[in-house]
């Protein structure tokens, strides 16, 4: 990790309150700490996922479905923690 970069740590409270109450800027938020970069984030937000029955995350943030949302936060924690499969 490059000196300009911060290293952002999220605790178990901060990440039960997003998983509670997800917003679309939460979620992009979270892709952007989770890629590195907004580009990486946006392109991995505007791809369609098997594991969100096809449609992009970004899909899903614009339908508002907060239990959609979570399971997009779910995602980007997996892949943060290195949990993905």
């Amino acid at each position: 990790m490059g000196a300009a970069q911060s290293l952002v740590v999220t605790g178990a409270a901060e990440l039960q309150m997003q998983l509670d109450h997800p917003s679309p800027e939460m979620i992009r938020s979270r892709a952007n700490e989770v890629f590195g970069n907004a580009d990486k984030a946006q392109t991995w937000l505007n791809r369609p996922r098997r594991i969100f029955n096809s449609r992009s995350p970004e899909q899903i943030i614009e339908s508002g479905d907060a239990e959609m949302m979570r399971e997009v936060l779910k995602a980007l924690i997996a892949i943060e923690f290195g949990t993905f499969s």
